[in-house]
């Protein structure tokens, strides 16, 4: 759950970045395709890039933030790895005896993400259902390549999928407008961006980051359908007149393309801009910084510490009450010795300074350590215990160790 949970976090940031550079570099532009295709290759770049491995040989500041995360994501799970007998032992003790199950913040992320997911599902399969049954109730006129649904209710005009949906009244008064409209809408396949965007909203629901990059899309959708139109040679003006008669739209659709999808005001200033020059493309060239920003940050170290900890398994220590059930237990991450800045480390000793020495003395230690742990880091480890009076300690120990005191 760990290794998805940080993809998770880090599509969040490519997203934020990239729509951050789009907005700033290119929304303006009047590239319409172009800047369709730079939205869509933009957004399967943000899903790729957390899933490839980069390695440095050290870690860097920028490298540093998801580094740290990483660290106390692992922390944090550490209590889903104790067996079943010990589930609860860094749970807090209340003044009643009675212990309260500990606080995890991974599992509560999981549980939010995986519920809004759901509900997003949930939606969808509305949306879907409830513009099937649409389809089916409608008159149909099939064409070539697609088919128009005619609708006795006053409905805006959309397209989904081959489907255009028009009401009888649109259709018999504005119908080489509209159709012209969305037939452009079904050309250039909008609905398989619609699709793509709602399917990253199923990872990306939480981050409104994604809602943006949605209305980008849609808006270059209309952009595309009304050059189409002008195109076509249809009066500008007359053509803005039929959009402000659409004022409701379909928005409990979320795979329709519709008239009048966004604000008109945006659509009428891109129809009057002038083209914009064709260098103006060469901006894009700006995003390959922060590309290479976010490969660099998403990098994995190759330091000579890290590559003892993916080598070597953690050291298990658990503590054995007389009738031989674990009381507490600990996994500690080793490397050439114990670094005192170890978490697991420092809550171990807290914990052991929690107890009276009697009752120290009542439990029996056990150590578990696996092939190529440091024999430095196991004296570390019974030195700690020494200090706090653990007097009955057995180990589980590889025959052959990297030097040391083996007493």
């Amino acid at each position: 759950m760990i290794p998805f949970l940080l993809y998770i976090i880090k599509l969040s940031c490519c997203l934020t970045l990239f729509y951050a550079g789009y907005k700033i570099l290119l929304s303006k532009e009047t590239f319409f395709h172009f800047n369709r295709i730079i939205l869509l290759t933009g957004i399967l770049a943000c899903l790729l890039f957390p899933m490839i491995k980069i390695r440095t040989a050290t870690t860097g500041i920028v490298q540093q933030p998801m580094v740290r995360l990483e660290k106390i994501m692992k922390d944090d799970a550490q209590l889903r790895t104790l067996p079943a007998t010990h589930l609860f032992a860094n749970d807090e003790t209340s003044s009643d005896g009675k212990r309260r199950p500990s606080f995890s913040f991974v599992r509560l992320f999981a549980l939010i993400f995986t519920v809004g997911s759901m509900v997003h599902v949930c939606l969808l399969a509305r949306s879907h259902i409830s513009l099937s049954l649409l389809i089916r109730k409608g008159r149909k006129i099939k064409h070539e390549d697609f088919t128009v649904v005619l609708l006795d209710s006053a409905i805006t005009p959309f397209n989904y999928g081959r489907y255009i949906i028009i009401s009888e009244y649109d259709y018999q008064t504005y119908q080489d407008t509209i159709l012209t409209h969305e037939i452009a809408h079904f050309r250039f396949s909008h609905t398989f961006d619609i699709v793509l965007i709602e399917l990253l909203t199923l990872l990306q629901w939480f981050n409104p980051v994604v809602r943006l990059l949605k209305k980008e899309v849609r808006k270059v959708h209309e952009f595309q359908a009304d050059s189409e139109v002008l195109k076509s040679g249809v009066d500008m003006m007359k053509y803005q007149l039929l959009l402000l008669k659409k004022t409701a739209g379909s928005g409990s659709y979320l795979f329709a393309n519709n008239l009048n999808h966004n604000k008109l005001k945006i659509r009428f200033n891109m129809m009057l801009k002038k083209k914009s020059n064709s260098w103006a493309r060469c901006k894009l060239l700006l995003l390959l910084p922060v590309a290479a920003l976010i490969m660099y940050a998403f990098a994995c170290s190759d330091s000579p510490e890290q590559k003892v900890q993916k080598e070597v398994d953690p050291v298990h220590i658990s503590f054995i009450d007389n009738t031989g059930k674990i009381v507490r237990s600990f996994e500690l991450e080793v490397g050439d010795s114990l670094a005192s800045n170890n978490g697991s480390i420092n809550t171990l000793k807290e914990w052991l300074s929690s107890l009276k020495k009697e009752d120290m003395q009542l439990y029996t230690v056990s150590i578990k350590a696996s092939p190529g742990t440091p024999m430095s880091a196991i004296n570390d480890i019974k030195d700690i215990l020494r200090s706090q009076n653990a007097l009955k300690v057995s180990y589980s120990l590889p025959k052959t160790m990297s030097g040391g005191r083996r007493n």
